[in-house]
């Protein structure tokens, strides 16, 4: 079901019934909830897992992992303009670049946060983001991909 993300998120979403407590399942199914427009789940599994361990999803190697992420961000960034940008295309920016450069996810937050984002989940995310950030000593995207 590689890139059949529609598909792909009914397996998982019966599979995360039967494991609601896999990560691996959350994860991917966070991509697909992105790609199908259903952003309030996919930021709901979003912060569930990066609350229980933020670094599941920063840990991931795009071309290891076959992660569709940065292809998925191109795709959305390529297709809105900043100044048009909307708060959901944002949270799903923030979202998926957090699979490969956590310091653009932050950006993308701190954007979501600039649209009226009033949920306090937005500051806890930006909280755990800027602490991974500093724990770690981030660097680039470019050293992932």
């Amino acid at each position: 079901m590689a890139r059949n993300y529609s598909a792909a998120e009914k397996e998982l979403q019966k599979s995360l019934e039967k494991q609601p407590d896999n990560k691996a399942i959350k994860k991917k199914l966070i991509i697909c909830y992105s790609q199908s427009g259903n952003a309030v789940e996919a930021f709901k599994l979003f912060y569930e897992l990066i609350s229980d361990d933020i670094s599941f999803i920063t840990n991931t190697d795009p071309a290891q992992d076959d992660c569709p992420c940065p292809e998925l961000v191109i795709l959305i960034e390529n297709s809105i303009s900043s100044e048009k940008a909307s708060f959901q295309q944002y949270m799903m920016l923030g979202m998926l670049w957090l699979y490969c450069d956590a310091k653009r996810s932050l950006e993308n937050f701190r954007k979501v946060r600039l649209k009226g984002g009033n949920d306090k989940r937005i500051d806890d995310v930006l909280e755990k983001i800027e602490s991974y950030i500093n724990k770690n000593n981030v660097t680039s995207f470019a050293n992932k991909v």
